[in-house]
């Protein structure tokens, strides 16, 4: 629960924002958290994390990131930077070999902007045999099996680099243009894994990084983790689907998992590595973009400050055109905000920092939002979306007012 005291009109603010937000957003349960540099000052919880149990959700539920966690792993590989065990401009054959297309002109720094060329794996049909059926409508430009009927998904069944390797498609015009591309991410990943010495020392070293961050509740993997734990698959709130008639559908109840899906978090899912809570995840943005502790001060502009290949692109929305390494500014209510969202496997997040307020706020629901051929995958507005501009908008009229 959070520490510092706020005053009773704003907390009120937030818990009716919550509720209200909560309750439109399409999706069972959500959680949000607010932290004001270092101290948790708000935490709020809507609905269901598991709807066949009736499972509220609680502070201490666990939910997938999504593409959160790209925002994590730029600054997990930043770290690695500033030790000298990656290279930004180095192609990446020197961690990867030759059997990546591309690797020899490919660098670090182009996968963490999104700007190596890779077309997205999820585009792959070789890719689409191997995710759950009927998940892949959910994920913008996802391709059809190669073979009509051809699902060879199984949620207990551990996902292995050569899985990968095997859809990886060759890059085109490297380093010319920003093109989002969860591409990019599982190779950085792979990188980490080499340079590192093998998956359960990236995993340790990644972990050690990111728990190092401090703040109101300690930093363990309950809160955030790359792990899977027994942990994890008895507390973590299920993701779902929203149907056409209001009703929503367990993006895995076809399975019937008795363990957390291989595809919602963890290596080799360098696209979507973490999960964890609004907590964790907030107390990391809070000491990474406001108390400026987790990485050098160098570096971390170098992460913030937008590329020019991304700002080459459209001016709306704004997340494009500003995104650095894996992260974006979002302005809103006459604030910028530094952060990222995520969507994947029925779970959203939405989580950025306002500086100049020291604020982080962070809004995760259990529901994703279809994906038509009428909308663009950028500016489509998800469950978790909704309740963070909801709060953020509190936030801006309390924090801004007050220091003006």
């Amino acid at each position: 629960m959070p520490t510092e005291t706020l005053c009773t009109p704003l907390k009120d603010q937030l818990d009716a924002a919550m509720s209200r937000a909560g309750s439109l957003a399409a999706a069972p349960g959500s959680q949000a958290a607010l932290v004001r540099n270092g101290e948790l000052i708000w935490t709020g919880v809507h609905g269901l994390a598991r709807i066949d149990q009736t499972v509220h959700v609680t502070d201490r539920t666990p939910f997938c990131l999504a593409s959160f966690g790209k925002l994590i792993l730029a600054a997990c590989a930043l770290h690695q930077v500033e030790r000298g065990r990656i290279n930004l401009d180095q192609p990446i054959a020197r961690y990867l070999g030759d059997d990546v297309p591309g690797a020899d002109t490919v660098t670090v720094r182009m996968l963490l902007t999104h700007t190596a060329g890779y077309p997205d794996i999820y585009a792959s049909a070789q890719m689409s045999e191997l995710l759950p059926p009927g998940l892949a409508e959910l994920l913008p430009g996802a391709a059809a099996p190669a073979s009509a009927g051809k699902n060879t998904y199984d949620s207990n069944k551990p996902f292995t680099w050569s899985m990968f390797a095997q859809a990886l498609g060759s890059p085109v015009d490297q380093g010319q243009h920003w093109s989002y591309s969860n591409t990019g991410y599982i190779l950085l990943a792979r990188i980490l894994v080499k340079a590192l010495g093998g998956e359960e020392q990236m995993e340790r070293a990644c972990s050690e990084f990111v728990h190092s961050a401090s703040g109101t509740h300690p930093m363990n993997d309950d809160i955030l983790t790359l792990r899977r734990s027994l942990y994890m698959a008895e507390s973590m709130a299920h993701g779902y689907q929203r149907l056409s008639d209001g009703s929503f559908h367990g993006t895995y109840e076809a399975q019937r998992e008795s363990t957390i899906p291989f595809d919602l978090f963890g290596l080799p899912f360098g696209d979507g590595l973490f999960a964890g809570t609004a907590i964790g995840a907030a107390q990391v943005l809070d000491n990474l973009f406001v108390g400026r502790t987790l990485l050098g001060t160098a570096l971390l502009e170098e992460m913030v400050t937008p590329t020019s290949q991304a700002m080459a692109g459209p001016a709306e929305p704004a997340r494009i055109n500003s995104y650095g390494m894996g992260t974006f500014r979002t302005k809103l209510a006459g604030s910028v905000w530094q952060g990222h969202s995520g969507s994947y496997g029925g779970y959203t997040t939405m989580g950025a920092s306002e500086n100049s307020t020291g604020v982080s706020l962070v809004a995760i629901a259990n529901a994703i939002t279809p994906i038509d051929s009428t909308h663009d995958a950028a500016v489509v507005e998800t469950p978790a979306g909704a309740i963070w501009n909801t709060l953020a908008e509190v936030c801006a009229d309390h924090f801004m007012s007050s220091r003006d």
